[in-house]
């Protein structure tokens, strides 16, 4: 069973780790694999380096031009682990010489420019011995989090120029766009159901390749695709694009064919999560807490019996910076003076509660709050007087 990663990188610098506690690789020869399947690059697409660092600060590289990486087929790259011994690299701010015996990233990427590739087959080989660290192992990236896409059905514009279709042989059937001439244009109307960064997948296929298109949103350039060449008008790839920021709302798209040679199935509007949920149960860590089953809709459990100075954290994920409407599900037989919410090591908010009636007499309190994106640590410290909670949810406003 293999675990392939789709890696989509921006204009900049865009970096990924493939990590584990720290180990030792030993063995005769390791060496590191993996297969690496360049689906797209744009112009800005330099460089790709693949950095091995160790416990001590340690580090060494190797870099890849994707000028000498071909699209649209697997590559298998081999890299002997004293490679990365001789090439020790300032990456980690300390330039020492990576340590086999204490490696905690196997493969830290760093890749420059916009490109969309696949990896597979990430492993450590080695000869006469059982003992080598084998793969593949767990992806530890900064990516934000993603929600359902939305599809739009290349066939289904509301207007279009100089365009025809045929019916397609890729999953799913129906038809694609195809015949498209320089000039061509696609319209469609699409909707944003949240605020915050956006991106498009692009259901693609071309004998040739082809310069490809530009997408604008109510007459904004967001995003220009060149087609790689996939082998035949119906061997169907999907290429990505870079992001871009919408707020909720009915929107104008048109694709402007750049080329001919190229067949467009559909896209996905990929929107940002804008809203998490967290069911109060299940922190990370706690101190003093307990759980007892709820009556409130949904059922399940909730946390309680909490006293002064117990506390509970949660790993959340913020999908971008904004403001977000933090609210709690409360109960409480008595009086309470509450907790603060700190997020991201800063108290963003704190609740009182009056009595609600009843341990098990749930209402709803929120505030608004300022908060940046990426993996937080969120923690609510009890003030005082017995407090029952449900659930917390943020919605990105």
């Amino acid at each position: 069973i293999h675990n392939v990663l789709d890696v989509t990188s921006g204009s900049g610098t865009t970096g990924l780790s493939i990590d584990l506690n720290p180990s030792e690789i030993i063995g005769h020869n390791p060496t590191l694999n993996f297969d690496l399947y360049l689906v797209s690059k744009k112009s800005s697409a330099n460089s790709l380096t693949v950095i091995m660092m160790s416990e001590d600060s340690g580090s060494g590289s190797k870099e890849f031009n994707f000028a000498d990486i071909d699209s649209g087929e697997w590559v298998t790259f081999s890299i002997p682990t004293h490679d990365f011994s001789d090439n020790f690299s300032t990456e980690s701010g300390a330039g020492n010489e990576v340590d086999m015996q204490r490696v905690t990233s196997l493969m830290h990427l760093l890749i420059e420019g916009e490109a969309n590739f696949y990896l597979d087959n990430i492993n450590i080989s080695c000869i006469n011995s059982e003992s080598c660290v084998q793969g593949p192992f767990a992806l530890q990236s900064a990516a934000n989090p993603k929600a359902d896409p939305i599809r739009y059905e290349a066939e289904d514009y509301i207007s279009a120029s100089g365009t025809g279709l045929e019916d397609t042989l890729d999953e799913g059937g129906g038809q694609n766009v195809a015949f498209v001439n320089a000039g061509d244009y696609l319209v469609y109307t699409i909707s944003a159901p949240g605020i915050g960064p956006y991106s498009i997948d692009y259901r693609v296929a071309s004998l040739g390749g082809s310069q490809g298109f530009e997408v604008s949103i109510d007459g904004e350039v967001v995003d220009n695709q060149t087609i790689p060449d996939t082998g035949d008008w119906q061997n169907w790839t999907t290429i990505t694009s870079s992001t871009f920021d919408l707020v909720v709302g009915l929107y104008t798209l048109r694709i402007d064919f750049i080329d001919s040679g190229v067949n467009l199935n559909w896209f996905e509007l990929q929107p940002p999560i804008t809203e998490i949920f967290v069911e109060a149960e299940d922190y990370d860590d706690e101190s003093g807490i307990s759980l007892e089953d709820t009556t409130d809709d949904g059922g399940g459990q909730n946390i309680g019996y909490i006293d002064e100075g117990d506390w509970v954290e949660y790993t959340i994920n913020i999908p971008s910076d904004g403001t977000y409407l933090i609210e709690y599900r409360l109960a409480s037989a008595v009086d309470s003076f509450g907790f603060t919410n700190t997020i991201g090591g800063v108290v963003v908010d704190t609740q009182t509660l009056l009595s609600t009636g009843d341990w098990q007499s749930w209402i709803t309190q929120s505030a608004e709050v300022d908060l940046l994106a990426g993996e937080q640590l969120m923690r609510l410290d009890f003030l005082g007087g017995a407090i029952n909670i449900n659930w917390i949810k943020l919605t990105r406003r």
